[in-house]
Parts: C-alpha cells; sequence; structure tokens
C-alpha cells in the first residue's frame, strides 16, 4: 500500500543560499513572538485568568469584592482622599508612557470633566459595585487599552524618544496602581486616623484582589505592604519615571483646573501639598513649589479640623451610599445620593 504522502517525512534540500535560512527563520520566529502571549503586557487571555482570580476571592456577588466590613470600603469611601489625587495623577505622569498615551490618546485637555467622570466610574465599580459590573468595567477598560499604543515623542527617564509604548503594559499599569495604593493609605492617616501595620497589611491583601481585575500577574506585586512600599520609595528614585515636556504641560493643566467652581478654592492648597509630598527632582520636573514645614503643618490641621466638621454626607462618596443601598435590597438610591453622583461621576447611578 502506498503511504499517505502527507505523513511521509520529506526530505529537505540544501539550500545554495545557506544566508536565505537565516533570515526566513528570524522571521518565522518573529511571526511566532508576535502571536504568542506576551508576558510585558496584558492579553486577553491574561485578563481573563485575573478575572477568575478575583472571582475566587469574592464571597458575595451582590457585595462585590469587597463590602461593608472591608480595608477597602473603610478607607475608599473617604472623600479626603482626593486631597492626595493630584499627588496620585502627577506620579503617574511622571512615568513617560503614561504621560505619552495621555496626551495621544485621551481627552482629558479637550474635555477634563468628562475624563475625571470616565476614570471614577471605573474605580468606583471596582471597589463599590457588585461582582458583575466590576468585572464588567474590567474588560471594558481592557478593550479601550487594547486599543492604545504609540511612540514616545520625547525621551525622558529611561525611554528614549521613538520608544514605542502600549497601554496595557504590565509595569506602567501597575505603577497607576501603586499611586492609588499609597495614596489612600497616605492621605487616610494624614486626615482621617492613622492605621495599623495589621490594617496596612490588610488593605494590600484587599487592593491586589482588584489588581487582577486589571489583569495584573500576582508576581509583579510585592508580598506584603512593607515590602511594597519600600519597592514604591525605591521607585520614585529610579529612571523609570521622569517628567518631560508633555508630562509637565499635562502636570500644568491640572492645576489650571479653576473654571470648575468646587475645585477652584482648592487650587492653592493642592499645589501646596502636592509639592511637599513628590521627591525633590519630580517636584522640579513639575514647577511645584516646596513649601515652608510649618506653613504646610498649619495647612494640614487646618484641613483635618474642617474634614472632621464636616457631616458625614461630605465625608463619604456617593457610591458608598449607593452601594449601602444595593445590599439593602433597594432599587434606587436616595435623591441626595443621586445628585452627589451626578457631580462626581456625570450620571445619577452607578452600582445600584
Amino acid at each position: 500500500m502506498e503511504r499517505n504522502k502527507c505523513n511521509a517525512p520529506q526530505a529537505i534540500p540544501l539550500d545554495p543560499h545557506p544566508g536565505r535560512d537565516v533570515i526566513i527563520l528570524c522571521i518565522a520566529k518573529l511571526f511566532v513572538y508576535i502571536g504568542r502571549v506576551n508576558p510585558d503586557f496584558i492579553s486577553r487571555t491574561e485578563l481573563d485568568a485575573g478575572i477568575e482570580r478575583a472571582r475566587a476571592t469574592c464571597s458575595d456577588p451582590l457585595c462585590g469584592l469587597y463590602g461593608p466590613g472591608s480595608m477597602i470600603w473603610r478607607i475608599s469611601r473617604h472623600s479626603a482622599l482626593f486631597a492626595g489625587s493630584w499627588k496620585a495623577v502627577l506620579l503617574q505622569l511622571a512615568h513617560p508612557w503614561v504621560a505619552n498615551a495621555i496626551q495621544q490618546h485621551s481627552r482629558t485637555m479637550s474635555d477634563p470633566l468628562g475624563r475625571f467622570h470616565g476614570t471614577f466610574r471605573v474605580m468606583f465599580s471596582m471597589v463599590f459595585g457588585s461582582l458583575d459590573q466590576a468585572i464588567t468595567q474590567s474588560i471594558r477598560l481592557h478593550e479601550i487599552h487594547r486599543r492604545i499604543s504609540g511612540t514616545l515623542e520625547e525621551g525622558a527617564g529611561r525611554f528614549a524618544t521613538g520608544t514605542p509604548y502600549r497601554a496595557n503594559a504590565v509595569e506602567a499599569m501597575f505603577w497607576v496602581q501603586a499611586t492609588l495604593w499609597e495614596g489612600s493609605i497616605t492621605w487616610y492617616e494624614q486626615l482621617v486616623e492613622p492605621l495599623s501595620d495589621t490594617e496596612k497589611e490588610t488593605y494590600y491583601r484587599e487592593a491586589r484582589a482588584c489588581a487582577f481585575l486589571f489583569g495584573l500577574p500576582e508576581s509583579v506585586m510585592p508580598p506584603t505592604w512593607k515590602a511594597f512600599i519600600e519597592w514604591f520609595n525605591q521607585t520614585l528614585d529610579s529612571d523609570l519615571l521622569g517628567v518631560g515636556d508633555i508630562g509637565r504641560e499635562l502636570g500644568d493643566y491640572l492645576f489650571k483646573l479653576d473654571r470648575l467652581p468646587w475645585v477652584k478654592p482648592g487650587i492653592p492648597t493642592a499645589r501646596m501639598i502636592t509639592g511637599a509630598a513628590l521627591p525633590a527632582h519630580l517636584r522640579d520636573g513639575f514647577g511645584l513649589p516646596d513649601p515652608h514645614p510649618g506653613t504646610l503643618a498649619r495647612r494640614l490641621r487646618l484641613l483635618k479640623r474642617t474634614y472632621h466638621l464636616l457631616p458625614s454626607r461630605a465625608r463619604y462618596i456617593p457610591p458608598y451610599y449607593e452601594a449601602r443601598c444595593r445590599i439593602k435590597g433597594r432599587r434606587k438610591s436616595d435623591p441626595l445620593t443621586r445628585l452627589g453622583n451626578r457631580l462626581l461621576i456625570g450620571q445619577p447611578e452607578l452600582v445600584s
């Protein structure tokens, strides 16, 4: 019986031009590489794996990843954390990939309010939403990031002009998460109350579940809060960060949002406390003042006293109240919460 020629081993003739084989092999390897999962970037496969890891931490899908008894809710419900938002954003802009991606693809400059509303909707859905709501935002954000790529228009830090970037890069995305975690703890302790080491470790352990919704692998996250802070401080002094003209322009714009009536009164204080909170080389890069320690201490004491005099409706953000209504089985939150949501996220409901 004649053997099936399709299955028969074929002899490979020698190529009279051996250099051509090397070129063909390199091209073949390139296509294989492109088709493979790149460990430096988050693919949909890795996102799905992260979602399953996050799902495994959830004990009640209605409560979501966290719930009323979690450290995440206890800390993230406070509007005091907005005091540190400028620092977090500037640290993100100090990563050249983040600054260039925002400058080239974001509507921050043309529609800052819409950009902030969109950011808050994602963040608060993951923290205060049900499990389904959190996962929906996770997939939506990944699809947005998947389409964002480009090359650096200017060099900064360790990155040269022309370096390619992608929004779903593991390193850059974890840095964004890290600025939010560090800022939340810092400003909670600054304006609300001190936390024990155990409470910080609990917060960090819970926060890692949210990072899974971005597809971030556990391997990039330091194992403990103490190790995380050590890594964070080392990164601040590393060449991963650098303020170029693009980052400086975006940073300047953040402090020119005084056309928003509820932001304008806080701009001078925001510049002061943000400048004091940044390392000297980044503070100088963004052109922020280095306030006198005595002036800064007095301003922070005033902020803390004022914050503690506010009613709970002003101290806790609307999505927190809306999430409590959902858990209690109420289909709609109260009018005050709906109004607060309109101001903060641009719509009356988010996590009902």
